[in-house]
């Protein structure tokens, strides 16, 4: 059963990526699938152990989801319109803004495959909450300027509004509660060591 959960969950986040216009909606709607994912799974443990452990898959899941999705609809697009996004936020240079805009897609990609395997995943999950967390700075920065910014983050045409900073602080939250699970699970149950008695 619960390999068909998670085939479950591979199989949404792809149909999702397949999609040729990644909306925040769909976004919310793969989040909101994942996440039944997670309290199916939840329930079927009876151990606190085990029910901690489908949490931490289910967030995972969802979280790989969130960096496939991001770096699918970026490569939907051609490169000059996530640059033109970019250039937005007036902190390129206008020479960075091609390799940036070629190359952060593949990275999101490859951050939610390597999150989505499961291996290293404290070490993932961590540059993982380092970039959702970058991109939150960046953007409260440019709304309390006011700037007037196509955010870019699940493809073009989605302008910069308090709605976008509630959603990658929950992104952030997230990440931080991988990474946190993630870094508790590798450290496995304590043993109790045996003290010797004393000698008189």
């Amino acid at each position: 059963m619960k390999r068909a959960l998670l085939l479950a969950g591979l199989l949404a986040v792809l149909s999702y990526v397949g999609l040729a216009n990644v909306s925040g909606r769909r976004v919310f709607y793969a989040g909101a699938l994942l996440f039944a994912l997670l309290l199916m799974l939840a329930l079927q443990e009876r151990s606190l152990k085990g029910t901690k452990r489908a949490l931490l898959l289910a967030g995972r899941l969802i979280l790989a989801g969130i960096f496939l999705l991001a770096g699918a609809a970026k490569l939907r697009e051609p490169w000059p319109t996530f640059a033109a996004s970019l250039f937005s936020f007036k902190l390129l240079p206008i020479s960075a803004l091609e390799p940036v805009a070629k190359t952060l897609p593949w990275c999101e990609v490859a951050l939610g495959i390597a999150i989505f395997s499961g291996l290293a995943l404290r070490w993932f999950a961590l540059i993982g909450s380092v970039v959702i967390a970058t991109f939150l700075t960046v953007l409260t920065r440019s709304y309390a300027l006011g700037l007037a910014v196509d955010c870019g983050c699940f493809g073009s045409g989605e302008t910069l509004g308090p709605m976008t900073l509630v959603r990658d602080s929950s992104m952030l939250a997230l990440a931080l509660a991988v990474m946190i699970g993630a870094f508790r699970m590798s450290r496995g149950p304590r043993r109790n060591v045996p003290v010797p008695d004393r000698v008189e």
